[in-house]
């Protein structure tokens, strides 16, 4: 209540007037104002905060802060979606980590409600709407939503809470509102990452191009000059690759370097990088690889391509490929005289019968 009192005379006689009027209405509604106005500079730091990432990744840091830190969910799960191929392409967990489990998988993409309907999900043990993946299951709330990209879902946000009951109508506006506000931003940076991806791949065999080959190649080798380290490379060039184009045409022989591809990728470590340096030749780096264990990775692809056959209309392309290694710093100190040296090697195991690895 707020109470006034006045002091005046009525005919002569000191009375005190009280007036007293509820105010309970509009401290509720100057309450709500200033909780409006905090959530809105929150959600303007929120969009700072944004502005300033260069990653898919760091925005969906931010977003689980926000959402973790301000609201008090236990866990945030964001199951990153390729639209192409309507796939789980990553997946990043923050907070509890005892809530860590998948409630999605590929084969079960599509039978998310929130895949189905575009719309957000809020499930619990007792939900009269039941979650087809069955996350009921576990005896925790819910709240599921999507980030949608030129009208594809490319990324589903489960938030989750150990209280029964969390996603009130106000905890799901504040989400929905960061969703709103986070969308426009992290589509972006996937476009950004996207065509950043595709300038450097070549777009046949999707490894790396030879521009971006070479760019990998000299910031290691100054790393190994710098470090005392080894660093190796292999070149290998498929053999026979103008008879299958001839004979088999171009299609086929389009088949036989993406099939290469593969099992160059299946055969090398992560911090290997594999390129296409021009037609059927590629080169692979091996940072931190002496000439030794160089020999035993191009002896190891050496074997996997001999056993590939590629069914065509004549029966099976049989694969075979000639390789050769350098290594830093016994063969060169630069980037010209390794390649050089793995090139000549490359082209006497071609003339000495194929299908080998020429060390030296």
């Amino acid at each position: 209540m707020d109470i006034v009192a006045t002091k005046l005379d009525i005919e002569g006689m000191p009375h005190i007037l009280l007036v007293a009027r509820d105010v309970s209405e509009k401290i509720k509604m100057e309450e709500e104002l200033k909780k409006k106005t905090e959530d809105l500079q929150f959600l303007h730091e929120f969009v700072v905060s944004l502005n300033r990432c260069s990653s898919e990744g760091e925005a969906y840091n931010i977003l689980s802060k926000a959402i973790l830190d301000q609201m008090g969910a236990d866990a945030l799960t964001v199951y990153q979606i390729n639209p192409s191929l309507n796939r789980i392409q990553n997946i990043i967990h923050y907070g509890d980590d005892t809530l860590s489990y998948r409630c999605i998988d590929d084969d079960l993409l599509l039978e998310c409600k929130v895949v189905i309907s575009s719309k957000a999900l809020i499930t619990e043990k007792n939900s009269l709407i039941m979650c087809p993946l069955k996350v009921q299951e576990q005896d925790i709330s819910y709240f599921c939503t999507n980030v949608v990209s030129v009208g594809k879902i490319i990324a589903i946000i489960v938030v989750k809470s150990k209280k029964h009951g969390f996603f009130d109508k106000e905890k799901v506006e504040f989400i929905e509102s960061l969703i709103d506000s986070f969308s426009p931003f992290v589509a972006n940076l996937r476009l950004v990452e996207i065509n950043k991806e595709l300038s450097i791949r070549d777009p046949l065999t999707n490894l790396y191009n030879r521009r971006y080959l070479m760019e990998f190649l000299y910031k290691e080798l100054e790393k190994s000059k710098r470090l005392d380290r080894y660093l190796s490379i292999i070149m290998l060039d498929l053999d026979d690759f103008k008879k299958i184009n001839d004979v088999y045409g171009h299609q086929m022989g389009d088949l036989c370097l993406k099939t290469l591809a593969d099992v160059i990728i299946g055969n090398t470590r992560d911090m290997d990088v594999a390129g296409r340096y021009g037609g059927e030749e590629f080169i692979i780096v091996l940072p931190d690889t002496d000439k030794g264990n160089a020999l035993s990775v191009a002896n190891r692809l050496r074997s996997a391509i001999k056993g590939i056959k590629i069914p065509s209309s004549n029966g099976f392309i049989t694969l075979s490929a000639s390789f050769g290694v350098a290594s830093f710093p016994e063969d060169g100190i630069n980037i010209d005289d390794l390649i050089k040296v793995a090139d000549d090697r490359t082209y006497e195991a071609k003339r000495s019968g194929k299908d080998r690895v020429v060390l030296r």
